[in-house]
């Protein structure tokens, strides 16, 4: 049996995207003997993506954008700052997301009826994708606690990453069944998915709340009433992360006076002037113990850092100081800076230290490019656009997550793939229920 084009892709795009998906777990878990191999598998999964975007690649702004952004890293990267082309290939794997995974969705939004299909095919899967992470982040709580363990399928340290694909995907799931019904009817309708919230607060990521309370406001629909409606949601709303803040603080021990404490925010969790000190020491010593400073302790010794390497504010100091030691030696400027691009990382200091203000300004483009009406007619959902933005604020001064390509895939697909000439109307539960999965 003949085998199309498009079917083979996503043959290949979903198998892929599964092995990605739980190779962390498996390994933690299942199989520790295969874990030595996790490398060769990013390596894998990351050239299968580049392959898939670089077969699907039609669009004139698609390529376009990807000469444009392959060309200025590899100016910034290879001939600014003198590293190799072998160097600048395995950084340029942090930025997958912006480059070769769009064309993929554009490929299969092509036609009306790829388009559906696609979206329909990989929605179910999404399903099951959180109902996995129910069972793996309950699994990981009971045995460590709350904590760093609690990535879900993706496995150790990624708890703040599963945590954003859950929120991102169950809203994505939920608004389409949202449409033609009140608000609390839509909520009642979307039960199951709010029940499959719950294991972001088993892994202690305080961003949570704030991802819960744009999850909840952004269900309301965008028209005149929107004021109004808002108002009246509030109540529920609070309702929900008071329960939430409940849920966090039994699975976690800590103080429910923290987590509503700014000064818990502005003087340990996110800076404080101890931690401060000690980073303008390091800065000037060059060397210390490993401390995982407070991340907004490291956005403000940008300036700092820009003072002692002149000329590269605008321009960075090239891609793939945070991918050395696997693939290729680590850099002179990561070793020199370990104590500060060691933990979590705000991506905002992630492409600026890569890319400086221009790779900020590569990432802006890319998102109004793809938030905008295009020629085609395609016009993006304004409730997921207003969504993907939030988040891309609080990413950047959240952590490094949308280096990560398989986030960045789901960020992708949502994006892309809920901008329409129609609104795609859900297939209702029975005929979902009745529909086999590919």
């Amino acid at each position: 049996m003949q085998v199309s084009k498009s079917e083979l892709i996503w043959r290949v795009f979903i198998v892929a995207f599964w092995v990605r998906a739980m190779w962390g777990y498996t390994v933690e878990v299942i199989v520790p003997p295969l874990r030595d191999l996790e490398p060769m598998m990013m390596l894998a999964f990351d050239a299968v993506m580049v392959l898939l975007g670089l077969i699907t690649m039609r669009r004139r702004t698609d390529v376009l954008y990807a000469i444009a952004f392959v060309a200025v890293a590899f100016v910034i990267t290879c001939v600014f700052n003198d590293y190799s082309f072998t160097f600048y290939l395995n950084g340029l794997r942090d930025f997958i997301g912006y480059i070769f995974l769009v064309p993929i969705f554009h490929y299969f939004q092509a036609t009306p009826e790829r388009h559906d299909t696609m979206r329909r095919r990989f929605d179910r899967h999404l399903w099951v994708f959180l109902i996995i992470q129910a069972v793996c982040v309950t699994h990981q709580f009971l045995v460590f606690g709350a904590g760093d363990h609690g990535g879900g399928s993706l496995g150790n340290y990624n708890s703040g990453v599963i945590t954003t694909l859950i929120y991102l995907i169950s809203f994505h799931l939920a608004l389409p069944r949202m449409r033609g019904r009140s608000y609390l009817a839509g909520l009642w309708h979307n039960r199951w998915l709010l029940f499959l919230l719950f294991p972001t607060f088993l892994n202690e990521t305080k961003v949570s709340f704030v991802f819960l309370a744009m999850y909840l406001l952004l269900l309301l629909p965008m028209d005149r009433r929107i004021f109004a409606r808002t108002l009246a949601a509030i109540p529920l709303v609070v309702l929900f992360l008071v329960m939430a803040m409940i849920g966090y603080v039994k699975s976690t021990g800590d103080d429910v006076k923290d987590i509503f404490n700014p000064e818990f925010y502005t003087e340990k969790y996110l800076l404080n002037d101890e931690s401060e000190q000690y980073a303008k020491f390091l800065l000037e010593e060059d060397n210390g113990e490993i401390e995982d400073i407070p991340r907004f302790t490291k956005l403000l010794l940008i300036g700092d850092m820009s003072d002692e390497h002149p000329g590269h504010w605008l321009t960075g100091f090239g891609v793939g100081h945070f991918k050395g030691g696997t693939v290729t030696d680590q850099s002179e400027f990561y070793k020199e800076y370990y104590w500060m691009l060691y933990g979590t990382v705000p991506y905002l200091l992630h492409m600026w230290v890569q890319l400086g203000v221009i790779g900020l300004l590569l990432m802006v483009v890319f998102f109004v490019i793809h938030m905008l009406p295009d020629r085609d007619g395609f016009r993006p959902d304004a409730n997921i656009t207003i969504y993907l933005i939030l988040l891309a604020i609080v990413i950047l001064f959240y952590n490094e997550s949308w280096r990560n390509t398989f986030m960045f895939l789901i960020v992708d697909y949502v994006m892309i793939i809920t901008r329409h000439r129609q609104p795609l109307d859900p297939l209702p539960d029975r005929e979902q229920a009745s529909t086999q999965s590919p």
